[in-house]
This record gives C-alpha cells, structure tokens and sequence, in this order.
C-alpha cells in the first residue's frame, strides 16, 4: 500500500537519477528554465494539459546533441526528429496522469535523500550544495524544477518496473523459446551474380539523356556558402558579477518562496483494506472492524500493537503504522486531508474512505512552514544571481546588437567594434553538410535565408543554447547549379547497367524457383544455368537474428541469405525440404536461391534450470506487457496534436534509428 510503494522506489532509484544525469533529460522533457521566455503554443496538449512548443524544441535540441555525440555520421531529418520528440513528450504525459490516477507518490524527503547519496553531489565523501548548484546552473535548472523531473521519472520507471517484474514465465513456454531460437538450419543456395549480365547491356545516347532529364534534380551541385559571425557568450559576462552581501540577502528575501519548506506532517495509519465499488456488505463489515479498532485506541490501547496486528498495509503494520513524514500532494487527496486537519501529537482522526480502504490516521508529529537558512542556500543563491544578472546584461546587449545588426546591415565590424567581438570566418559548407556552430537548427536555417544569402544582409542574434547567442552574415557564395550531361554520363550508364544487370538476375532466379517448386533438385537447375551450389551446416536462428540488431556480426554468408532460411515453413516431412525454397536481394544486388536440406529444434533446455534465464525472459514478456499497457493508456487519454506537417523519415534513416532502438534494446 503507501508504504509499500514508498519502499519499492527505494532500490533502483539512484540508477535512474544517474542515468537521467548522464543523458541530461534527453527522454523525458524539459523543466523550468532559468532566463528562458518560452514559446507558449502547445505543441498537443494530454488531458487538456499543454506541451509547449518551446518544450518540444529544448527536447529536440538535445536529442540532436546526443545523437551527434553518439552516431556524428548519422544525419536525421530534424522534422521527423519533432515528431520522435513529441511522442516521446506526448506517452510521458499521459504516463504521469496515469501515475497520479493509480495513487503513486514520491516524497520530497525521499527526493532529497537521493540528492543526498548521489556521488557527482559529493565533495569528499559528503553532500555538497555547490557542486548540485553548479550542475543546475550548467542545465539551466532551478531546484525545484529538478526536483520535479526526478519525480516524474521516478514514477514513471515505478510503473513500468512494476508491469515488467511482476511477469513471470512457465516452463512450457521456455522450451518452446528455446526451440525456436536454438533451431539450427543447414542450407543450400545458388547466387545468380548481377555482373554475369552487365557484359551483354547495351546502354544507348537516349537512355543517358532521358535518365538525366528525369532525374534533372539529382543532378545539381550543392549550394555552398561561408560567412562571417560573431559570439555572444554569457560566460563572458559571469567573471564581471561579484555580488555583495547584501546583494544575496536582498536576493533571498526576494525569492524566499523558493526557499520555503512547506507543512509537513509525520503520521501513522491503521488499514482496513476494501476495494472500490466494493458491496454493501463487504463495506459493513469492514467498517465494523475499523470502529471496533478505533475504540480500542480511544480507550487507550497502544496504536503500534494494534497497527502490527489488524492493518492491511502489511509495509507500515510491521513499523507500528508509521508512514514517516510527508507533504501536501504525495498522499491520496482522502488521507493527505484528514491527516492535516490533525492538530496535535496523538490525536487520532475517524475513518478515513480512500481507494485503498479504511484508515485510521494518528498524528505523530506537525512540522509549520519555514525558510531554509540563509547561509544553507548562499552558494546557490549566489550561483543564481550571477546567472539572473548575466541574462540580463545579456538580454540588454542582445538588443543593442539586434538593433546594431538591423540598421547596420552590411557588416558586423561596428557590432566588433562596440562590444570587442571577434569576427571569426567558417568555412565553406552546404546546408545537408554544416559545421561547427552552424549545426545549430535556428542559426543553419537563418544563414541560408534570402534575406542572409542573396540580399546578403546579417543574420538575427540566434540563441545557440542558454549560454550562446551568435549573428552571421554571408562570405563567400556559391549557388546551386546544374551539372552538364557529358560530366555525369558515366554515372548514369553505371547505374543503368546496374539496375538492368538487377532486373535480369532476379528474372533468373524467379525463373529458377518455379522450377525448384516444379519438382527438380536445386543441383539440376543450378547445372542447367552454369552455376555452382554453396551450402551452410548448423545456421543458429538467434545468431542470425543478431545480425538484424548487429549487421557487423559474421557468419561467412550474406545476412539477407541466412535470414531468408529462417523464413522458409519447416517441411511436414524430410522428403519435402528441396521443394522449401524462396529467392532474396543481396546487399550487392545479386539474387539467391535458398532451400533447406535439415532443420533441427533446439533441444538444450538446461537453461530452465537457470533463475537469471527465466529472469530475463519474464521481464522480455513484461517490457512487452507495458508497451502494450502504454498503448492503452495513450488511447484512454484525450491527445490533440498541433503539429499539422508530419513528414515520414527517410527508409535509410528510419532503418538506421530502428538499428539504434534494437541494439539498445538488445544489449
């Protein structure tokens, strides 16, 4: 019950925290930023409640950076980026209401205990308040906003560890697993080469011109350009703030609400455990029991013996009831209202209706408001105030330089001059290949305006991140153009070569099958057309697998062949295996012929015997589980998306990021 759930986010909590600090929130949206005025149009909105579109762009960003960390090679379409990112945005929403339905809470004791024991918090083995404020500061974080993303992912990973180590898995079902993911095939196959057919194509003047003029567009140089920018950075202007002390009293007497610690209260509770809509007389009956207890305390008996022996919520019975202590909003509206309408230690409420049951609350403890110490906040509140002074300096600089490079379109040397600025000069690079700075979304697409290029006039201050402010103007320009035929004509009959070569190999193939299917041996069609049959002994269905999830892995034949075997229907009989055939494309281009000569199911299930096996498989059967229940949550949930162009990525990069997905998901 709520202790239960209290003591369950205890012991993998602080790997969530890590993790959420390593990836630096990538998956779970975005807090209340310092210095930031959010774009306020939702982006969709999750029962009403909105996400922004500034949310929605951080998320982006930051899923650019770690993918540019993570894969810099990889080039994703940042429009279908937007749309990964908002539904990423969109289930965590919905996630969070269903959290809150269910009645899971996360103390901010519990939180700041985890703050507590984080070790890139510490400073010479204990918690220090600068290194967490200088974190904050790095993420752009106020504190309780913080505090508040922890909460979110807490619960969230609390529901979903609760779907996926609640599963379990039968025998029965293990050895049918293993059978199938043991099963060894062993194969024969034919390549028919697309090269056997390039020396006989003929490709004529009119094929070459009516390729090129089809396919005009793919025949056009890059536009290039190099500019000019200068950087704006607010780090330049922090080492200038040296605030005094009565700067940081006056601040905290400001902002002392931010400092405030709310009404607490430290309670015990007695549970009678009876389920919503429950009947009449399950309801009488367990209101019996809980009177009959409560007279009991009010004739004096001792509430910890009673709490050990009658409540239900077996968590807090075995510490006497108590449920430690606790703010507003982290109990059931029921039980967080009757246990703050206590007024001193001891006094004991009525029965208390909540979704769990019955309870009898005891007041232990009443803790009033207060402020945290000024000197306990000083290192943050002085973090806070370089960060709010240097925003405004360069909110106030941003706009001379805005004002600057408007009416003074034509260079960035008087901008130079006032503020002493570098110019600095990047090199020449088209907008599908940018560089440094400029793989920035806003500042790429405002450097290859009209506006920038043709009237070369400069460029807006474009916010880079929140430390980062740049504005460009043109260089060196070099527009698209297009490539006369006679320089792409070998391109051209290469490819059409290639492409008939293609066509004529899978014809041969085809052809090659239905005579397999007919019923005359792979040996005899394969004489019949000069080619030379390959054969693969013991092929294993999960090593084959692998090479979907790791298309480095080798097993010394093409992938495309050795999962094409496992697609073949297992023959009823031995006698039928040549007639299971099927052809593929290679990865080359060249076509095969594969069939089966022998499958053999896996037959070592020792591994049953194993607890981390079945461990592992059961929790594959609740990550199944609750993407499934996310589905349900998602259409339980009233979604509306405001985003109108939803662009379909690319089949390369929608492969490439499913790859990434599944090698995650694998390892």
């Amino acid at each position: 019950m709520l202790q239960n759930i209290r003591e369950k986010a205890q012991g993998w909590i602080a790997w969530v925290i890590l993790g959420m600090i390593a990836i630096t929130f990538v998956l779970w949206g975005v807090g209340d930023r310092l210095g930031v005025n959010p774009r306020g149009q939702a982006a969709a909105e999750v029962n009403g409640d909105k996400i922004t579109l500034a949310e929605l762009d951080t998320l982006v960003e930051r899923l650019q950076r770690q993918q540019s960390m993570q894969n810099p090679e990889l080039e994703v379409d940042v429009n279908y980026l937007k749309q990964v990112a908002l539904q990423n945005l969109i289930e965590v929403k919905a996630l969070q209401y269903k959290t809150q339905d269910m009645g899971l809470r996360i103390s901010d004791d519990q939180l700041k205990q985890i703050l507590l024991t984080i070790p890139e918090f510490q400073e010479n083995g204990a918690f220090s308040q600068e290194r967490l404020s200088q974190f904050l500061k790095g993420m752009g974080y106020t504190q309780s906003a913080f505090l508040t993303e922890i909460r979110t992912n807490i619960l969230v990973n609390q529901l979903q560890k609760g779907i996926v180590y609640s599963n379990f898995s039968l025998a029965p079902e293990a050895k049918t697993l293993i059978k199938f993911i043991d099963q060894k095939r062993d194969i024969d196959y034919v390549v028919v080469p697309a090269s056997r057919f390039t020396q006989t194509i003929k490709i004529t003047p009119e094929n070459i011109e009516a390729y090129y003029k089809a396919h005009a567009e793919d025949f056009v140089t890059e536009e290039k350009a190099s500019f000019d920018y200068l950087v704006l950075n607010t780090t330049d202007f922090q080492k200038e703030i040296q605030p005094s002390e009565a700067d940081l009293q006056a601040f905290y007497q400001k902002h002392l609400a931010q400092y405030t610690l709310p009404e607490k209260v430290k309670a015990a509770h007695i549970l009678i455990g009876l389920p919503e809509g429950a009947n009449k007389e399950d309801t009488q009956k367990a209101e019996k029991i809980a009177n009959e207890i409560l007279a009991k305390l009010k004739a004096g008996d001792n509430f910890a013996k009673l709490a050990q022996t009658f409540s239900d919520d077996t968590g807090s019975g075995k510490n006497g009831g108590e449920l430690g202590t606790f703010g507003q909003g982290e109990m059931v509206p029921e039980f967080e209202k009757a246990a703050f309408a206590l007024k001193k230690p001891g006094e004991l409420s009525g029965l208390v209706r909540s979704q769990f049951g019955l309870h009898i609350i005891k007041l232990v403890e009443k803790f009033p408001e207060t402020h945290e110490p000024f000197e306990k906040v000083r290192a943050e509140l002085k973090s806070q105030f370089i960060e709010q002074k240097s925003d405004e300096r360069i909110s106030q600089i941003g706009d001379e330089i805005s004002t600057l490079a408007y009416e003074q379109p034509d260079s960035l040397q008087p901008i130079a001059d006032k503020f002493k600025l570098k110019i600095y000069q990047s090199e020449l690079f088209s907008q599908e290949d940018p560089k440094e700075l400029f793989k920035n979304p806003k500042l790429l697409k405002a450097v290859f305006s009209a506006e920038v290029l043709q009237d070369k006039h400069n460029s807006e201050l474009i916010k880079i991140d929140d430390k980062k402010f740049v504005v460009a103007r043109v260089n060196q320009y070099s527009s698209a153009k297009q490539k006369p035929l006679e320089t792409v004509k070998n391109d051209i009959v290469s490819y059409l070569t290639s492409e008939q070569a293609q066509k004529q190999a899978k014809a041969l193939a085809s052809s090659m099958l239905k005579e397999v299917e007919s019923g005359k041996t792979l040996q005899q069609v394969a004489q019949a057309n000069n080619l030379s049959i390959q054969s693969k002994k013991s092929l294993v269905r999960k090593e084959v697998e692998e090479t979907r999830y790791f298309p480095g892995a080798k097993m010394g034949i093409d992938p495309a062949i050795a999962q094409m075997a496992f697609s073949l229907p297992k023959p009823v009989d031995k006698s039928q295996n040549q007639s299971q055939a099927k052809t593929t494309e290679l990865s080359n281009g060249d076509y095969a012929l594969i069939t089966t000569s022998n499958i053999i199911d896996g037959k070592d299930d020792s591994q049953i015997q194993n607890p981390a096996f079945m461990k592992s498989y059961a929790n594959s059967l609740g990550q199944v589980e609750f993407n499934l229940f996310i589905e349900h949550v998602l259409k339980a949930s009233k979604i509306k998306n405001n985003l109108e162009v939803k662009p379909e990525a690319s089949d390369k990069e929608e492969d490439k990021l499913k790859d990434q997905d599944k090698n995650k998901a694998k390892a």
